[in-house]
C-alpha cells in the first residue's frame, strides 16, 4: 500500500536510500587513483632515489678497481726499474763510464701495460755527497751514478718511478784493503775517507722456516750483515726474487758495524716445487762499493702433513669379556716434511688415562710405525680413536690426524 508524500516527507518505497556523496575534507574520503597502490609521482621519486644510490655505489666500485690497478702497475714498474739498476751494476766500470751522456731507452710490457725505461749515467767524484756531482780530478777515483726512470700511462694519467745506484772504479781496491778514498751512493751513505771497506757474511735468521698454506713464512725474517769502513748513514740495498717477482728494501745501520732489516712474512712468497718439501729464497746485499755483494739463502719448508694412517687389524679385536687386545695391532702413518730426527706420537684412551706412545721410522721419516702388543688394554666402548701428532724439531711445526676404529 503506497502512502502519499507530503511536504518534507520522503516517499516510502521498498528501495534502499542512495548513499550520500562524500563531502570534501571528510576523513573517509580517498582519491580513486590511490586504491590500486602508489601514485605515478611516488614511483618516479622512488626510482630517482634508487638511481642516485646505484650511481654512488658504481662510483665506489670503479674507484676501488682503479686504485688496485694503479698499485699493481706501480709494483711492476718498481720491479722493472730495480732490474735495470741491477743490470747496470753488472757492467764493468769502463763500459758503464762510456755510456755517460747518452741515455738509453727501452720498453717492456707487463700485464698489458707498457713501461718505458730511461737509464742515464753521470760521472762524479767519489767524494761527492748524495746531492752533489762534480767532475772528478785527473787520476782521482770516480763513480758513475745510474738513474733509472720508468714511466707508464694509466687511463689519461702518466706515472713514473725512479731508482738510483752508483758504481765506482775504486771499489775493488777498497774491498781488498789496498786503496783509499771515499765511496758514495745515491742512497745517501758513504765509506769513511782514508779507510778500506770490508764486508762480513750476510746472514738470515731463521735460516729455515715453515710456510703457511699461502706459501708465506710463518714469521718475519731478519737479514744482517757486518761491514767495516762504512759510515752509519749508509743504507745497503737488499734484493730478492720469489714467486711474485723481484723485491727490494734497504738495510740500515744497527750500530757496531752491523746493518740489518726485518723482512715481513707477507713480503716473501715461495712455493716448493712439485713433490719437494723445501724451497729457497736468495737474498743479495749490495754495499755501495761496486763489487760489494753478499748473498744468503732462506730455506722455506712445507708444514708437516699426514698423507695417511692405518690400523691393522681393523676392526680391532679384544679378548673375551675384556678390553685387552687379543692380537698385536700395528699403527702405521706416512708423513711429509719430517725427518728421522723429528717425532710422531699416538695417543689413545685406556680405562684410567690417556696413553701416549712414540712411533718409529726406518726410512728417514716417510713412514712411521708402532705395534701395540697383545694384551694392551684400551677403553671400553664401540670404537677407539687414535690421535697422531707429528712435530718437527727445527721449528716446532706440527700436524695432527685421527683414525677411528671399531671394536669387535
Amino acid at each position: 500500500m503506497e502512502h502519499s508524500r507530503g511536504p518534507g516527507r520522503a516517499a516510502v518505497t521498498g528501495a534502499e536510500p542512495a548513499a550520500e556523496a562524500p563531502i570534501d575534507g571528510d576523513v573517509g574520503a580517498r582519491p580513486a587513483d590511490r586504491e590500486g597502490g602508489y601514485t605515478m609521482a611516488e614511483m618516479l621519486v622512488g626510482l630517482v632515489i634508487i638511481s642516485f644510490g646505484l650511481l654512488a655505489l658504481l662510483d665506489g666500485i670503479i674507484l676501488a678497481v682503479h686504485t688496485q690497478r694503479e698499485r699493481v702497475q706501480r709494483a711492476a714498474a718498481i720491479r722493472v726499474a730495480t732490474t735495470a739498476s741491477e743490470d747496470a751494476r753488472r757492467i764493468p766500470f769502463s763500459s758503464l763510464a762510456a755510456l755517460v751522456g747518452a741515455p738509453q731507452t727501452s720498453t717492456k710490457t707487463v700485464n698489458n701495460t707498457t713501461y718505458q725505461t730511461t737509464t742515464t749515467e753521470t760521472l762524479c767524484a767519489v767524494t761527492d755527497g748524495a746531492e752533489a756531482c762534480t767532475t772528478p780530478g785527473s787520476g782521482s777515483p770516480s763513480a758513475v751514478r745510474v738513474k733509472v726512470d720508468v714511466k707508464w700511462t694509466s687511463g689519461s694519467k702518466q706515472h713514473s718511478v725512479t731508482v738510483g745506484t752508483s758504481v765506482t772504479d775504486a771499489s775493488q781496491a777498497l774491498l781488498t784493503g789496498t786503496g783509499t778514498g771515499t765511496i758514495s751512493n745515491l742512497l745517501g751513505g758513504s765509506a769513511t775517507s782514508g779507510t778500506s771497506v770490508t764486508l762480513g757474511n750476510l746472514t738470515v735468521s731463521p735460516t729455515s722456516v715453515a710456510v703457511t698454506s699461502a706459501n708465506n713464512p710463518t714469521s718475519a725474517v731478519t737479514v744482517t750483515m757486518t761491514a767495516v769502513g762504512l759510515t752509519a748513514t749508509t743504507s745497503i740495498p737488499l734484493t730478492w726474487t720469489d714467486d711474485t717477482g723481484s723485491h727490494q728494501t734497504t738495510m740500515a745501520s744497527a750500530g757496531n758495524g752491523t746493518w740489518s732489516v726485518s723482512v715481513p712474512a707477507s713480503s716473501i712468497t715461495k712455493a716448493p716445487a712439485s713433490g719437494a718439501n723445501t724451497a729457497t729464497v736468495a737474498f743479495t746485499a749490495t754495499a755501495p762499493t761496486g763489487n760489494g755483494i753478499q748473498t744468503a739463502n732462506l730455506t722455506l719448508v712445507t708444514q708437516p702433513t699426514f698423507t695417511g694412517c692405518t690400523v691393522s687389524p681393523n676392526p680391532i679385536v679384544f679378548q673375551l669379556l675384556t678390553t685387552k687386545l687379543s692380537a698385536a695391532t700395528t699403527l702405521t702413518c706416512t708423513v711429509k716434511a719430517v725427518s728421522s730426527s723429528d717425532t710422531v706420537k699416538v695417543s689413545y684412551a685406556t680405562p684410567s688415562s690417556t696413553q701416549v706412545s712414540n712411533l718409529t721410522t726406518t726410512d728417514g721419516g716417510a713412514t712411521w710405525k708402532i705395534v701395540l702388543a697383545a694384551g694392551t688394554q684400551l677403553h671400553s666402548g664401540l670404537s677407539t680413536t687414535f690421535t697422531f701428532t707429528a712435530t718437527r724439531a727445527s721449528d716446532s711445526a706440527t700436524a695432527t690426524t685421527t683414525v677411528n676404529v671399531l671394536q669387535a
